[in-house]
């Protein structure tokens, strides 16, 4: 339904005070100026102006440049002006105690509204509202007659409560504005998950026609995507008010990484740099499957870290957690500098502006837009003066990338095929990143420079003429801290019998890190959930690899059971390691004597004692109950007994 209007539409309106003149913004400044403890920027101005005036407004600026002020701000205005009329002549029109209706695409995101906009809010969602009835509120009851902004989710936006609510007489008569925020996601979560958004539009035409619509994000590709928006909003392009600002973030430098280890894993050795960067770092995932495998990955290989409290440190933020824990992660992410990893799904994508996160990582492309991928690189450095050298990086699969690249060359049944967006393809490929977002959001070639006090003190951070994007300056990602795969020469690998010998040895070992867990563990999880045989396989693949208990973390990845064990299975390791070095030097000298029966029978004594060496460390690791040491072939095996 459209919502096509004009000021001039009502000729009472020409009888009212027009904010959008240079008299109408001196006076909007005037009265934000002892509410507020900044001045606002000139576009914001302009804006809540234009919206004053009755004209619906949609603001395209980029991630941190303010948007959330064309909400507050308006209402401080028509607040002021309601209780004093004579603020302005002729007066202006306006409700006795007026309302507005602000819907927020995620419920963390209307919590943290709530908390910005303090006394004026309330959010109303399925959890506030559960909250309020246990102590016998009625939100609903109180929103229509005592608060100025009412802060919603799509899903209460569309619900029985709100229809009732938007025809109570008295409400009626005080809501005057309609804000959406994050509008980009009309085309992406509308289509493709949360379809509730596409009822935005239609509840908006059930509003009073004098209620204006104010509508906000700060990616919104033009052409198709945009035209969508306008379409679910009951919008048409030219009868509203534009304000398009670059989206471009020179502080932010763009990566595009390619994973060594596919995303199906357990393990991520890519984003180990997390934990020794130590900076704030927001990880995207698509689903919380993953989120959880990546979360399980950094806590286990953090263990070692000293007084290391992980569970400040890393933190995991998705729909299933209780709505305390994922209020508490923001809280911790605000406030203490300890928080410095969040794992997290979309929905806590947008609005959520911690100030100093430095680094945002995008887990894979498949289900991304440039739109969601630039949007959750606006996390970073929310405030600039206290974080420097911020990153967004976009980590890739080899098939997202092959598929991206055949996109480029003219194949667009490769991105079909990988599920991938074309238009993120076409980013990923780019030779500057940049140029292409320039390209994708239409974005002007310089911004109407702000004159206000806040852009005198802290200029805005111009684009320069080297681009840093990863295109023009070729990434070098940091190298990966897991095994030095070395070349493998004949002497390296492990005899069949030797295989036998030490995976019988490590057998051993299991057992004992089985015998020092407590009973209640050793009731539930048997021997082999410590140290599996498979993880045994892969210690004697990479022996001539591993140097440290660290490499040995790589390989036992989200084993839970055996990482508080790493430094008993390194001992073991290391004693194997020092057996075979102590064999094959003995070895090396034999075979540089001269005299060939010496050297045959001194061969034999010298493999008959190392053999005695191997037997009496196995000796010692299966003195475990269950296992037997036969002495001809000094190999353990389990005892027969019903009891394993």
């Amino acid at each position: 339904m459209s919502r096509i209007r004009t000021r001039n539409e009502d000729p009472t309106v020409m009888k009212e005070f027009i904010f959008d003149t240079p008299d109408g913004r001196e006076l909007a400044r005037r009265i934000l100026k002892p509410l507020l403890p900044f001045e606002p920027h000139d576009y914001i101005v302009d804006g809540v102006c234009r919206s004053l005036d009755g004209q619906d407004l949609m603001a395209l600026i980029p991630t941190g440049g303010g948007k959330t002020g064309y909400i507050f701000m308006y209402m401080l205005i028509m607040s002021a002006l309601a209780n004093n009329p004579a603020l302005c002549q002729p007066k202006k029109i306006v409700p006795k105690d007026p309302a507005m209706v602000a819907v927020f695409p995620t419920n963390g995101l209307e919590e943290e509204m709530e908390l910005e906009f303090k006394k004026y809010a309330i959010a109303i969602n399925s959890h506030t509202l559960r909250e309020a009835r246990k102590q016998g509120k009625d939100l609903w009851k109180i929103v229509s007659e005592q608060v100025s902004l009412i802060l919603l989710s799509p899903e209460q936006l569309s619900s029985k409560p709100f229809e009732r609510l938007l025809y109570h007489p008295m409400f009626r008569t005080r809501v005057c504005a309609l804000a959406i925020d994050e509008i980009h996601l009309l085309d992406t979560w509308g289509n493709d998950f949360r379809q509730v958004f596409q009822q935005i539009g239609y509840m908006a035409s059930h509003f009073p026609s004098r209620v204006v619509m104010i509508a906000l994000t700060a990616t919104l590709p033009t052409g198709p995507p945009m035209q969508q928006v306008c379409n679910f909003l009951g919008l048409k392009p030219g009868w509203f008010h534009l304000v398009h600002r670059s989206n471009i973030r020179p502080d932010l430098r763009i990566v595009i990484r390619e994973l060594t280890h596919g995303i199906g894993n357990h393990s991520f050795p890519d984003l180990l740099w997390i934990l020794d960067s130590r900076r704030k770092t927001m990880i995207f995932c698509e689903t919380i499957n993953i989120s959880f495998r990546v979360h399980t990955y950094l806590w286990n290989n953090a263990s070692l870290a000293a007084n290391c409290d992980r569970k400040i440190r890393i933190r995991m933020y998705n729909l299933l957690n209780s709505p305390l824990y994922n209020a508490e992660t923001r809280r911790l992410f605000h406030e203490d500098p300890r928080a410095q990893i969040i794992t997290a799904t979309d929905s806590i994508c947008v609005g959520f502006d911690p100030p100093d996160v430095a680094d945002i990582v995008v887990l894979g492309a498949g289900a991304q837009t440039p739109a969601t991928i630039l949007q959750k690189q606006g996390r970073a450095g929310r405030q600039k003066n206290r974080v420097k050298d911020l990153q967004g990086i976009l980590y890739v699969t080899r098939s997202e990338m092959v598929a991206a690249n055949l996109a480029n060359s003219g194949d667009s049944a490769a991105t079909i095929k990988n599920q991938l967006n074309v238009h993120t393809a076409k980013f990923i490929m780019a030779p500057c990143k940049v140029i292409e977002q320039d390209n994708l959001f239409s974005n002007p070639s310089s911004d109407v420079p702000c004159l206000c006090s806040t852009c005198k003190k802290t200029p805005q951070i111009t684009k320069t003429s080297q681009c840093n994007c990863s295109g023009c300056s070729p990434d070098t990602p940091p190298l990966l801290p897991a095994v030095i795969k070395k070349l493998v020469t004949r002497s390296d690998r492990l005899t069949t019998n030797m295989c036998q010998q030490y995976s019988d040895w490590l057998i051993g070992t299991r057992n004992k890190v089985w015998k020092a867990v407590d009973l209640d563990t050793t009731d539930i999880f048997p021997p082999a959930s410590f140290l599996p045989d498979r993880t045994i396989k892969e210690v004697l693949d990479h022996l001539h690899e591993l140097q440290s208990a660290a490499d040995l973390l790589v390989l036992a990845g989200t084993n839970n059971l055996l990482v508080p064990h790493i430094n008993l299975l390194w001992q073991s390791v290391a004693d194997i390691k020092r057996q075979i070095s102590q064999l094959r030097a003995q070895k090396t000298r034999q075979k540089c004597n001269d005299n060939g029966d010496e050297l045959a029978g001194e061969s034999d004594e010298s493999m008959a004692a190392c053999m005695g060496v191997i037997r009496a460390g196995l000796a010692e690791s299966c003195s475990t109950p269950g296992y037997q040491l036969e002495q001809e072939s000094a190999v353990c095996r389990p005892e027969s007994s019903t009891n394993m």
